[in-house]
């Protein structure tokens, strides 16, 4: 009998710690806490350091990003600031900038990734796209910055928004062609967005540095930074997050969801990204390839995030051409 109590208690203390596990990497990669929004258009910028305190020199363009970064926020600071509804009732933010000088030849939609924000994932691009005659419209993702909400659903949830702010160009500017730039997850998340009913206003995407899905996400994760197997913890947090926000880890993915684009397609990958793996881009631009206009950068050596800067010349001279493309 004394033997049928241990085991019991073995088996309690085994299903505690499941769930207590479960719980805990839901929160970890879901959960924002009211008290980590900011509002990055209030402080100036200052030169960007790793995590051992050293200047962030990527590819020796410290200065160039830090010249970007000052120049976005004297733009941004002072833009617009939009507001609209999504369609689960939060309200999201945004700034819009118009190009530096002249018409506006088009906007592109820049959806920045993961738990960052425009200034980090697109300053050095803005800098360029503005110069282009592009304007620049820098949404902030539902939990993050000054946007509502508390979960992060690694663009389940957040292709949505983008469809919303699509529909916001359209009705302001009608007849202006949008283009969709999104970041790791930004980039996850307009790769999703392209099987909804998009304006006809969007007439191309770029996805840099983008994963195949959430559930492919959080099995690597849950490997490399905590050493544990992804059954049960993975399932039983998908269903977790299911029964809490109506959505699993596995609703949707990247490359079936850009099957249904419609619009050309710009993907780019660093080969040293150690965050979203290479091997994930590939895979999305290898099951689109013969379905879609699609064009594949391969940044050699950049880390993730650092494909603009690290094939700054490919990645400009491709830009143009989707441009092209949008425009006509």
């Amino acid at each position: 009998m004394t033997l049928v109590w241990i085991l019991l208690g073995v088996l309690v203390a085994l299903l505690a710690a499941v769930i207590i596990i479960t719980v805990f990497l839901y929160r970890f990669g879901l959960y924002v806490s009211p008290d980590k929004k900011r509002d990055i258009w209030s402080t100036p910028p200052t030169v960007r350091t790793g995590r051992d305190g050293t200047p962030y020199d990527p590819y020796g363009w410290k200065d160039q990003i830090y010249e970007a970064d000052q120049r976005l926020f004297a733009r941004g600071s002072t833009a617009e600031r939009l507001t609209i509804r999504s369609h689960d009732g939060l309200t999201l933010a945004a700034r819009y900038i118009p190009p530096e000088e002249g018409e506006t030849r088009g906007i592109v939609l820049m959806v920045h990734g993961y738990r960052s924000d425009p200034m980090n994932d697109f300053s050095c691009g803005a800098r360029d796209m503005l110069k282009m005659g592009l304007g620049c419209l820098l949404i902030e993702h539902r939990a993050h910055l000054s946007s509502e909400g508390n979960t992060i659903a690694f663009g389940v949830m957040e292709r949505y928004d983008v469809l919303a702010w699509a529909r916001y160009l359209k009705e302001r500017f009608p007849d202006t062609p949008v283009i969709l730039d999104g970041i790791s997850m930004g980039a996850t998340t307009v790769m999703m967005a392209s099987a909804l009913d998009l304006p006809d206003n969007v007439r191309g995407i770029v996805a840099d540095c983008g994963f195949t899905s959430m559930d492919d996400m959080f099995r690597g994760i849950i490997g490399k930074w905590f050493h544990l197997p992804a059954w049960p913890f993975i399932p039983l947090a998908s269903l977790y997050c299911r029964l809490k926000n109506g959505f699993g880890f596995s609703d949707v993915t990247a490359q079936d969801s850009l099957l249904k684009a419609k619009v050309p397609v710009l993907i780019a990958h660093g080969t040293g990204d150690n965050f979203v793996p290479f091997e994930m881009g590939e895979r999305i631009y290898e099951t689109v390839r013969e379905k879609i206009d699609v064009t594949f950068i391969r940044a050699e050596g950049a880390g993730h995030g650092l494909s603009y800067l690290c094939a700054y010349d490919e990645y400009r001279r491709e830009f143009a051409k989707l441009v092209e493309k949008a425009m006509k």
